[in-house]
């Protein structure tokens, strides 16, 4: 693994001993009041750091909120090189409007918030990011005590798994077809050996050259035309601009340093060491069903593994597989956050 990975993995490392130090954070916009930033019903934007950068996020309140109010808190997570306005923000809304603070944000690299370079995947700061989301969570006026879980979409269950199994501050946990790297799930997706070989080449060749020249290479981040694109297909959600395909998102670029700790990540054993009450929710035409079930079978505390019907990115924003998580969820975070 070349020197900008390291140096990456090392800035993740530094947060983790430093998460004390992580968790100040802000109202991004106030009402002018002597008092200052104030919270309100629904979208709030907010800031906080993590590994040194500022991360923009919002905090979505149920409509009833008034000051004084306590509520539970989640911090929910969403796809690979995505950002808070796409699943993450859908989910932390519809939580809202059962009665939770739900956080969505943009981790390091992505979207509003900081970090160079840009549009680079690796997993082990996305966790940071999530541990120092929780602190930040835990610091609001709002939240009830130690009434905080995590909720992740797709690649985040396996980042989020990892906070939580170095975190005791997350008190429960629900995955929505979480997406779980096993050497079968890599084999499968990746083109075998062959396939896997040439992306951690190009890869290295990549943080090489950022490395002497301070140049990123990309390839586009989703595309039906080129078979290049670290996602290859029609994939509806993502390519239209009503539904996945936001301004905030960088649908053209994905660096292609990010494929050596992608593809190298492995967060399903994180399971042995999660105790909390979890829920997963998935599906048999999910991306990675089996993987799912592995790392359901690892969990060490009392869990609950649900099956529904629809594709991997129905789980997105289709209203009936949306509304069919949320309540399930709803049901989960009430029963184990008390």
């Amino acid at each position: 693994m070349k020197k900008i990975i390291l140096t990456l993995l090392s800035a993740t490392l530094m947060a983790s001993c430093n998460l004390k130090t992580e968790n100040q954070g802000s109202v991004a916009e106030n009402d002018g009041t002597p008092e200052g930033p104030q919270f309100r019903p629904g979208q709030n934007n907010i800031t906080f750091a993590s590994a040194g950068e500022k991360l923009v996020g919002h905090l979505y309140l149920p409509d009833s909120y008034k000051e004084g109010d306590k509520l539970p808190g989640i911090i929910v997570g969403g796809s690979w090189t995505t950002v808070k306005e796409q699943m993450a923000g859908l989910y932390a809304e519809r939580l809202a409007k059962e009665g939770f603070a739900a956080l969505a944000f943009d981790h390091r690299f992505y979207g509003e918030s900081s970090g160079e370079p840009r549009f680079v995947e690796i997993p082990e700061a996305k966790t940071i990011d999530f541990m120092n989301a929780m602190k930040y969570l835990q610091s609001l006026p709002m939240i009830d005590g130690g009434k905080t879980g995590g909720m992740a979409v797709c690649a985040s269950g396996g980042y989020m798994a990892e906070a939580i199994a170095k975190d005791n501050n997350f008190r429960s946990f629900a995955a929505v077809v979480p997406w779980f790297n096993t050497d079968e799930v890599v084999n499968a997706f990746y083109g075998g050996a062959e396939g896997i070989d040439d992306r951690i080449s190009k890869s290295r060749t990549a943080s090489q050259k950022y490395e002497t020249e301070g140049v990123m290479s990309y390839i586009p981040a989703i595309s039906d035309t080129d078979p290049s694109a670290a996602m290859y297909g029609p994939f509806a959600y993502y390519l239209d601009e009503n539904l996945g395909k936001v301004p905030n998102w960088s649908h053209d670029k994905f660096a292609l340093t990010s494929w050596e700790p992608w593809l190298t990540y492995r967060p399903v054993s994180a399971a042995e060491q999660i105790t909390i009450p979890t829920l997963i929710i998935t599906s048999k035409n999910a991306a990675t069903p089996a993987a799912g079930e592995e790392f359901y079978t690892k969990l060490q505390g009392e869990k609950e593994l649900v099956w529904l019907e629809g594709g991997q990115l129905d789980f997105y924003y289709q209203p009936e597989q949306v509304s069919q998580s949320i309540a399930l969820m709803a049901t989960h975070f009430n029963k184990t956050l008390q």
